[in-house]
């Protein structure tokens, strides 16, 4: 007959089973484990670089596009500024004919003065 030691006995000897086993097991899944990663992690680096070249691609592609941009930006503020310092060059040379005109005109109003007094001068004696 079975006593209550030796109910006792077979439980404990079944937790130890059942927790070797459970070692075991740990053991066995951890070798598992720890070589997946190594085949994932290098096709993560693969993966990883190669997106990284797309995008270096299109980033450098992004940085030339921008500086195409910006040279047709320039080419356009150059074109611009031509046709600015063109209509200032028309501008300054409508204001030297204007002056030129006021000076004529000042130098006939001075020549018309100096014939009047001379005209008044002669007259008087």
């Amino acid at each position: 007959m079975l006593t209550l030691v030796d109910i006792d006995d077979l439980g404990s000897d079944l937790l130890k089973r059942l927790h070797e086993e459970n070692v075991d097991t740990i053991e066995d899944d951890s070798d598992n484990i720890s070589w997946l990663p190594d085949s994932s992690d290098l096709s993560d680096i693969l993966l990883s670089d190669r997106l990284d070249g797309v995008l270096g691609l299109v980033q450098v592609r992004k940085g030339s596009l921008k500086l195409s941009v910006s040279d047709f930006s320039l080419t356009l503020d150059g074109s611009s500024l031509l046709f600015a310092s063109l209509g200032d060059s028309i501008d300054l040379f409508g204001l030297d004919v204007c002056l030129s005109v006021l000076l004529i005109e000042l130098l006939e109003k001075l020549v018309g003065g100096f014939s009047g007094s001379i005209e008044f001068s002669v007259l008087l004696f």
